[in-house]
């Protein structure tokens, strides 16, 4: 969205929200999934406490790589269906 010029839109919780920053579903390794599958198991995938950041945290992150401010503007109303928080429990 900063990149491109465009405007982002934050719905509630004052852009607090947190999201995860992680690759951690894209470098699930499914060749060794594949290779010995594990059916009925269970597998952990996120990013965990490490890796959590608010919306607000991210702008000024990639403010601070880019030199460019995001451009957004908030809406006093949740997203529908949307929580304040989510950090995936990594433990087994």
């Amino acid at each position: 969205m900063q990149l491109e010029g465009r405007k982002y839109r934050i719905f509630g919780y004052k852009g607090k929200q947190v999201r995860i920053i992680s690759t951690a579903t894209m470098s699930f390794n499914h060749a060794r999934f594949i290779e010995a599958p594990r059916f009925g198991e269970v597998y952990n995938l996120g990013g965990g406490r490490e890796n959590s950041i608010s919306i607000l945290e991210a702008f000024d992150l990639i403010a601070s790589i880019s030199g460019r401010r995001m451009d957004f503007e908030y809406v006093d109303q949740n997203r529908q269906g949307d929580h304040i928080c989510y950090i995936s429990n990594l433990d087994k």
